[in-house]
């Protein structure tokens, strides 16, 4: 096991090159500024800060801050250890399958998700799901430890809710297996127990009906006007068909070894073309194309061909995936992280870097009992900067819930240090706050005007 732990890590630091000094994005900033105070006697997540996602994304990175420290290089890290755990696991579930060549589909999983092109390289929350997910899938497929399996399942769910859709999966492989009731009843003991504690945990602190608001009201605002908003612009079919090319190779090959197979289908093939469609689904419920949706397809994907290995056409359509992975985005090792990124996720990324840079500038420039109004959906600046927002919301998201709008606004009055905003994207309310107090207006960034209040 040592040795394996080793050859892995030694191969992903290589593929993972680029990662080290990527700034946080605009998600890895949110879970970063909650880690650093997640514990904290006079913050309580949610009611204190305005998040959407449950607690077990945050409490990842405070573990990891409580190692290695609070900084950027934390969150690779931790997202570097990920890579090699769900590479452990991803060699035990083939071993379990009898997968003669194996190496071969591991090599193909540490290239694909060690790369920009689903996001592998950046610390989002379906890196850490589908570890847990994969972890739980391995401990049900060897018939020990329901109780653990149930309770990985569990916080999956709370690192990021789609996962429910491979937690049923889960439970038709008990089903598969002719597991007893007891078996049943050991995992769903385990599912329960990291809910139930965040339940607990919230009410207990004053904070449930914030939580309930931020994730639960939030998200259902969140996906249903999603799903309105892309039915209208491209159909239903719009929503089934597109998508990122790397998910539709991996989809399609699943889909021909399934049709070609067909005859020769067991249990073990249906659960795992179960597995990855349970992930397209969850992927597809907010209809947004957004590359780290997709992440989790990576894997499914590679453990469907593991279970077809045998058969004749298996192999050919492997390596028809391989060619076509790295003649397109092969390059993207070999120049510089930026570029690398920026090739991927759009232009965009350049409001990571640059909300690293303006983060950086107010904590030089300020105190740490000033505080920042943010008209700009970048929370890495908070966590760069080490600096508290004038309200719960550190960034506009929270304001699709009714009146949280206004709990926002209301921070102005609270005279904050700083005020960051999109250049040109400022409203009325914000505009005349400035005309009434003091406030010098630097535009040295591409993305942001900075308004520093005048002593």
């Amino acid at each position: 096991m040592l040795k394996k732990i080793l050859i892995i890590s030694f191969f992903s630091l290589i593929l993972r090159w680029q990662s080290w000094g990527l700034p946080l994005n605009r998600d890895e900033g949110a879970y970063a500024y909650m880690a650093t105070r997640f514990f904290d006697s006079d913050f309580v997540l949610y009611k204190d800060a305005f998040e959407h996602k449950p607690p077990g994304i945050h409490l990842l990175y405070w573990i990891g801050f409580q190692i290695f420290g609070e900084s950027q290089l934390s969150v690779r890290i931790l997202s570097f250890i990920n890579s090699v755990v769900s590479t452990l696991i991803i060699i035990n579930i083939l071993e379990i399958v009898k997968v003669k060549k194996k190496f071969l589909l591991v090599g193909f999983y540490m290239l694909m998700a060690n790369s920009f092109v689903l996001e592998g390289l950046v610390a989002n929350t379906e890196m850490f799901m589908v570890t847990f997910l994969m972890l739980s899938l391995l401990l049900v497929i060897q018939k020990r430890l329901y109780v653990l399996a149930g309770f990985l399942a569990g916080f999956s769910f709370l690192i990021k809710p789609i996962a429910f859709t491979n937690i049923g999966v889960l439970v038709i492989l008990l089903i598969f297996l002719k597991s007893k009731l007891l078996a049943f009843a050991k995992f769903g003991a385990g599912l329960a127990v990291p809910v139930a504690a965040v339940i607990i945990y919230f009410y207990f602190r004053g904070a449930w009906g914030a939580f309930w608001e931020s994730v639960v009201v939030f998200n259902r605002i969140y996906v249903s006007s999603g799903i309105e908003n892309v039915v209208d612009k491209v159909g239903l079919v719009g929503i089934v068909t597109r998508g990122n090319l790397l998910m539709n190779m991996l989809l399609v090959s699943a889909l021909v070894l399934g049709f070609v197979y067909r005859k020769k289908l067991n249990n073990q093939r249906i659960f795992f073309l179960l597995w990855l469609a349970a992930y397209w689904i969850a992927a597809k419920l907010t209809s947004r194309d957004v590359l780290h949706y997709y992440f989790p397809i990576i894997s499914a994907g590679v453990l469907v061909f593991g279970v077809f290995w045998q058969e004749r056409q298996a192999p050919k359509i492997f390596f028809v995936n391989i060619f076509i992975f790295l003649s397109l985005w092969g390059y993207l090792w070999f120049i510089n992280p930026r570029s690398a990124y920026t090739k991927t996720f759009g232009s965009t990324v350049r409001y990571a870097y640059e909300g690293r840079e303006i983060g950086f500038e107010i904590k030089e420039r300020t105190s740490k009992e000033d505080l920042i109004f943010l008209w700009i959906d970048e929370p890495e600046i908070l966590f760069y900067s080490n600096r508290n927002s004038t309200s719960r919301h550190l960034n506009t998201f929270g304001t699709l819930i009714p009146v949280q709008l206004e709990v926002l606004k209301n921070g102005l009055s609270k005279k904050p240090k700083v005020m960051v905003t999109y250049g040109g994207q400022e409203e009325k309310w914000f505009l005349e706050f400035l005309s009434e107090n003091k406030y010098k207006i630097e535009s040295k960034y591409s993305i942001a005007r900075i308004y520093w209040r005048e002593q």
